[in-house]
């Protein structure tokens, strides 16, 4: 077994799907959100050229709200990513 074939196995795994199932919906062009627990498209999911494969781990929506959500000491200290 290949590595690439490990980590497939690893997410699907994580997930609670196949791998099967897993390459079926990346060759569809959408990627799981662990947030919000569903499969989106990969427009669904901002940028991040840091990551394997090039966007978010989660969707923009569970992004947005997570930053929201954030109380204002957790902005001062710079807890997430959006902190000014």
């Amino acid at each position: 077994m290949t590595p690439s074939e490990r980590s497939e196995r690893a997410a699907a795994t994580r997930i609670g799907i196949t791998v099967d199932e897993l390459r079926a919906h990346r060759a569809a062009g959408e990627k799981h959100c662990p947030s919000c627990r569903e499969w989106l498209s990969l427009r669904r999911f901002n940028c991040n050229a840091g990551r394997y494969d090039g966007v978010a781990w989660r969707c923009r929506s569970c992004d947005r709200a997570t930053k929201r959500s954030a109380t204002p000491a957790d902005k001062q200290r710079g807890a997430y990513k959006g902190a000014a």
